[in-house]
């Protein structure tokens, strides 16, 4: 999955040509390094059924959409789970070739539907979810995006006017000795040398954690295959 917080257009030297890749590096980067919690907001279609060999038959599979496809066997669940979390809106449900009506179905937890109709997931036809999930970064996030993405153009189209940190332990001129740290030593600490962005990270992950916190639960659906 792609994770892109800014766009060239975000920057300083937004018609270099390395202002694209700039940006998508600089937003991988900070979305590893804080934690995996930004993904930024995505659209995403699932089917979750019983039999997966009938996901191809999903009105979106036929129309040549990409669609995830999951196994799910519980027969007598009026909640549904979704892979891919925090749910922020349905775009529709079909079950079947046929779509339900939006008032027969509502988001529990950000995390799943829940059938309001008294009706129960019909998995053996195979339920087709096309939803908005996922969180955006906050704006110092994208200001620190920003700032380490300008900092990576400059690297490359004027590297004498970069500010990220040059891998120089000491440099000795005329007697007099200097001490660099190490770029490496803040690559450890999960940081970037750069004040605002190492601040954003500090705040934002401030045990340094590498993924974002999972639980296991049986009730979430397991991946098969994608169409």
């Amino acid at each position: 999955m792609a994770v892109r917080w800014i766009e060239a257009a975000d920057l300083t030297y937004p018609n270099s040509r390395d202002a694209d890749s700039a940006a998508l590096a600089a937003s991988w980067i900070l979305y590893k390094l804080s934690g995996e919690k930004y993904p930024g907001v995505h659209t995403s279609t699932d089917w979750y059924g019983s039999d997966i060999d009938s996901a191809q038959y999903s009105p979106f599979t036929t129309l040549g959409r990409h669609i995830n496809v999951y196994e799910v066997n519980d027969f007598a669940t009026k909640r549904l789970r979704l892979r891919s979390k925090p749910v922020q809106k349905i775009e529709s449900i079909f079950i079947g070739e046929t779509e339900l009506d939006p008032e027969t179905y509502l988001i529990g937890n950000k995390s799943y539907v829940l059938r309001t109709d008294k009706q129960f997931w019909d998995l053996a036809r195979g339920v087709t979810v096309t939803y908005v999930h996922g969180i955006e970064p906050p704006e110092p996030g994208i200001r620190a995006a920003q700032r380490l993405a300008d900092e990576l153009v400059l690297s490359i189209d004027n590297p004498e006017q970069c500010s990220l940190p040059d891998r120089v332990t000491s440099v000795s001129r005329q007697g007099i000795s200097y001490a660099i740290l190490d770029t490496q030593e803040f690559l450890n600490q999960g940081k970037t040398g750069l004040y605002e962005v190492d601040l954003f990270l500090k705040t934002a992950n401030p045990i340094g954690a590498r993924k974002r916190p999972k639980v296991y639960s049986p009730d979430i659906p397991s991946g098969r295959r994608t169409f």
